[in-house]
């Protein structure tokens, strides 16, 4: 069992990944748990996320937890799983955060005339078409 913690951008998601993959073990993503789904989000009641955690933990004889909340670790820590805290420092965490933002804005933003012209392609320092420059 793994409980991972650390910021948003620290890595928590691709180190669970990895772990997953290789020992075959569920992963829960205590973002899917703490919100509602839709366009606005809102906080899930916290007696609702520590019922859906602990149902999670006691269905698993392995597991790994991940997420930046450390009210909710604190919960999985009776189990006794290995801790791993992530803290790549601030700057990797924002360029991750950033990383992140583009690529799931990149697909807002896509011309349907001009399917060649992207939010990549634009924020790729090469690309600069001649003809745009007015």
């Amino acid at each position: 069992m793994f409980a991972i913690i650390g910021n948003c951008g620290s890595g928590k998601t691709t180190l669970a990944k990895k772990l997953s993959q290789s020992a075959q073990i569920p992963i829960l993503d205590l973002d899917t748990i703490a919100w509602t789904q839709g366009s606005t989000p809102v906080r899930q009641p916290i007696d609702v996320v520590k019922i859906r955690l602990q149902k999670f933990c006691l269905s698993q004889s392995n597991w790994i937890v991940e997420g930046c909340y450390g009210d909710l670790i604190e919960i999985v820590l009776k189990w006794k799983p290995e801790l791993i805290f992530l803290n790549p420092g601030e700057a990797v965490c924002l360029n991750k955060c950033l990383q992140v933002a583009i690529a799931s804005m990149s697909e807002l933003f896509v011309i349907p005339e001009k399917p060649e012209i992207s939010l990549d392609k634009v924020l790729d320092e090469d690309w600069f078409p001649e003809s745009s420059i007015s």
